[in-house]
């Protein structure tokens, strides 16, 4: 049984010389977050390995950008080539089963540093929260050795980490959401772990641990299986990134507002619903739009699962008016293919183009 604890203390940074570096990552808090999101990471010294999971479709390697640990994609069980989760930049991600699909990168001491670590991801749970989901996981689970980020069971977000003989999980107090863009950054060194979960300002529960115990022999795998009993990830990641010492709440402020704040302040908010009276060949597709005073138009994208989200098709752009309140918008889709997984979003054009997240629906036998 894991030992489990729950701690919240005012948020620090954490004061390890030697294994902390932050190198001018321009916090951007508050701004348009002019920095692309891949350069604000690849600022980093510390950067590892850089996972971005927007290889084309069909491609058998998930390329790293930072250097040469590529990881190799399952046979079955991803689709590559589904909408990404960054605002305002055109590369895809990766979607995962939550059975067979994931990402397996060979073992190197260099993705498993016992004296302090980072990983960070960005992701959205494509199921109803609840049962252990893996983000990430460099772990000997027999050995009771690594770390792992998940979707945990109780329905919030976890970290887990090894001491050789048993594990301690941190759990973050972070509700886990169906379809809800995530930041995930696990941060140790010193004997202390930090979760961040999305906007880091708040104070951040941390895990003390005597003794952590790296991973010495097993491949890294994103969206495979944790510890635990935590099964593989069901939905999709995006951007995950790999660092060799501890990156803190400076970091995490700025990675997070790279990607949420690079549009302007008064962008349209759209948000993503269930569909509502799915047939074997029909549904209505749902979400809602807040135009913030400009006046703008959304449509829905929609395709079989197994499609590039450069081969949606689009809704007509309908008038969603230049109000300040969220109205709830629909589109009616006919045509549909019976049992069969079908992929959608939401998106948005006024002051600015927002999309949401994709989610999925089966159509009826």
């Amino acid at each position: 049984m894991p030992v489990s604890l729950l701690v919240g203390v005012p948020i620090v940074l954490l004061a390890i010389v030697g294994v902390f570096a932050f190198v001018g990552c321009g916090l951007d808090v508050e701004g348009t977050g002019a920095v692309p999101y891949p350069d604000e990471i690849g600022l980093s010294i510390r950067l590892v390995a850089y996972w971005r999971l927007g290889d084309a479709v069909g491609s058998v390697l998930a390329k790293d950008s930072k250097d040469g640990h590529d990881g190799r994609y399952a046979p079955d069980g991803v689709l590559l080539g589904a909408p990404g989760l960054l605002d305002g930049e055109p590369d895809t991600a990766a979607a995962f089963n939550g059975d067979e699909g994931q990402v397996a990168v060979a073992f190197d001491p260099a993705l498993n540093d016992d004296l302090g670590f980072s990983a960070e991801a960005w992701a959205m749970l494509d199921e109803q929260p609840g049962t252990g989901r893996t983000v990430i996981a460099s772990i000997d689970a027999a050995a009771h050795r690594g770390y792992a980020i998940t979707a945990g069971a109780s329905g919030t977000w976890q970290a887990t980490l090894g001491d050789g003989s048993t594990w301690h999980v941190l759990d973050s107090g972070a509700a886990v959401k169906q379809g809800a863009r995530t930041y995930l950054l696990l941060a140790y060194g010193g004997g202390r772990a930090t979760l961040w979960v999305d906007a880091p300002y708040d104070e951040t529960p941390k895990l003390s641990i005597a003794h952590f115990a790296a991973n010495t022999s097993k491949e890294l795998l994103i969206a495979g299986p944790g510890p635990d009993g935590a099964l593989p990830f069901k939905g999709t990641l995006d951007e995950v990134a790999v660092y060799d010492g501890v990156l803190g709440q400076t970091d995490a402020l700025a990675h997070y507002a790279a990607n949420t704040q690079r549009l302007p302040a008064d962008a349209p908010e759209v948000v993503i619903q269930s569909p509502q009276i799915v047939t074997a060949t029909t549904a209505t597709l749902r979400g809602t739009v807040n135009p913030n005073g400009h006046a703008t138009k959304y449509h829905f994208e929609y395709g079989e699962a197994v499609l590039a989200v450069s081969d949606l098709t689009h809704t007509p752009d309908t008038d969603a008016g230049f109000g300040s309140t969220t109205e709830q918008v629909n589109a009616a889709i006919t045509g549909l293919k019976p049992g069969t997984d079908y992929q959608y979003r939401l998106v948005a054009t006024g002051a600015g183009t927002r999309n949401t997240p994709v989610r999925r629906f089966r159509t009826s036998p």
